[in-house]
């Protein structure tokens, strides 16, 4: 007969005594076809379950809290998986892993959770950036930026960012092929912000549609009349209309900065 209970920081399941991990990581999204494994293509998903599997026990699958699409960046990306417990100190696992990565996806954080503990389902807000600078070619040096070629200001743009806070179906301003029952989403704040000669975007909210991001920044920083683009994006919330919307902003301007949760989770917690 199997065991199942609660043994503080671990469970037994059978004769095993099952620990859940949770990593946080970075990645540089270039050369990825994004976050989930698919049949052709380079995907962080599968990259990482590659260096995870060379650990002395059997993990059977990983889970993020969320899918970034192909060319997506993140620096606070959460990702969770169950193994056997064992002698390897929780915090020691991207000294573990690093090696076994490429130079765009690291670890940069492990801890012990609770075994119910989902990185998608609990978390409460993710926080994403969108980069821009207003000029003629990119510096090599700085891959992770959307040029545009006309002046931005930052006191419209920032006007038209406040139409999508708080809790709006943003069923025109995400991908045809989003496979989300609901196109609610609650929207935290939104505000662009000028870092040196750049605009950085920074957008939190409960959840996110695929390519709502991208869609809510090419629509903003679209260069048309700023009183035809308020119209069009009130319209196009209420309506749900995606010929109301700009164009899909680049993914390489695009990153998943954090994902918060209400409380910091403990092991000992279950």
């Amino acid at each position: 007969m199997a065991l199942c209970c609660n043994q503080g920081r671990s469970r037994i399941v059978g004769a095993r005594i099952i620990q859940r991990i949770k990593l946080i990581i970075a990645y540089n999204g270039a050369q990825f076809c994004g976050w989930q494994e698919q049949p052709i293509g380079r995907s962080v998903e599968s990259v990482l379950y590659r260096a995870i599997r060379t650990l002395p026990f059997p993990v059977e699958r990983i889970q993020a809290a969320g899918r970034t699409d192909a060319g997506v960046h993140a620096n606070g990306q959460v990702v969770a998986f169950s193994m056997k417990k064992n002698n390897i100190p929780v915090h020691k696992y991207p000294h573990i892993l690093n090696p076994k990565l490429p130079h765009d996806l690291q670890v940069l954080h492990s801890e012990e959770v609770p075994l119910l503990f989902n990185p998608r389902r609990d978390a409460t807000s993710r926080l994403y950036c969108y980069r821009i600078a207003a000029q003629e070619g990119l510096m090599p040096t700085q891959p992770n930026i959307t040029i545009i070629r006309h002046a931005l200001s930052l006191s419209n743009i920032n006007i038209l960012a406040d139409l999508f806070v708080g809790t709006h179906d943003f069923t025109a301003f995400c991908s045809s092929k989003d496979m989300n029952k609901t196109k609610i989403r609650t929207i935290y704040s939104a505000q662009f912000i000028a870092v040196h000669n750049q605009i950085h975007f920074y957008i939190r909210g409960n959840a996110f549609l695929m390519n709502m991001v991208r869609q809510i920044v090419g629509t903003i920083i679209e260069p048309i009349a700023f009183e035809t683009n308020y119209q069009r994006i009130k319209l196009a919330l209420l309506h749900k209309d995606k010929a109301m919307t700009g164009p899909t902003a680049l993914p390489h301007g695009l990153t998943l900065e954090e994902v918060s949760y209400k409380k910091p989770h403990s092991a000992d917690e279950e």
